[in-house]
């Protein structure tokens, strides 16, 4: 067989199916959540070459004026944890697993998170890293939003 130089589409790959997902009420329950209240993903991403304190201030400032149930994501290869005060943490893999929870998410734009947001339907506001090298996570996020399945943060609205 000889190699070509034609790219191959593939479907983005998921971990999880949409029937391996916890129902909304096993979700909540498992994370803690009250049922009847808004719940807010967020996932900033591990921080590592990036700062993603000024968002986790914003996110915390908000769940207190607006009395939202806010869920941050940590990711396991994040050098150090960084915390705020009446905030919950998910620590565990795959968020997806989780996803029915959440009536909003705030979301870096990696790869996984953003295809794993996106195919399980979560409304999405993505705050792309811009400081990535390797990955365009803003190239992703606008072409979301150009089609009407998310919302992209613009450059330094963070």
């Amino acid at each position: 067989m000889a190699a070509t130089d034609a790219p191959v589409v593939v479907p983005p790959v998921m971990l999880l199916d949409r029937g391996e997902l916890e129902t909304q009420r096993q979700a909540r329950a498992a994370l803690g959540l009250v049922p009847d209240r808004p719940a807010v993903l967020v996932q900033p991403g591990a921080g590592n070459n990036h700062d993603i304190e000024p968002l986790l201030d914003r996110v915390a400032e908000a769940q207190a004026r607006l009395g939202l149930q806010v869920v941050v994501a940590e990711w396991l290869i994040q050098q150090a944890p960084l915390r705020r005060r009446g905030l919950r943490y998910l620590s565990s893999f795959p968020n997806a697993r989780y996803f029915a929870a959440f009536d909003l998410a705030v979301s870096a734009a990696g790869y996984n998170s953003f295809h794993e947001l996106l195919h399980h339907g979560v409304p999405t506001v993505f705050v792309p890293n811009d400081n990535q090298t390797v990955d365009d996570q803003r190239a992703r996020a606008e072409w979301a939003e150009s089609r009407g399945a998310a919302i992209c943060l613009p450059r330094g609205a963070e």
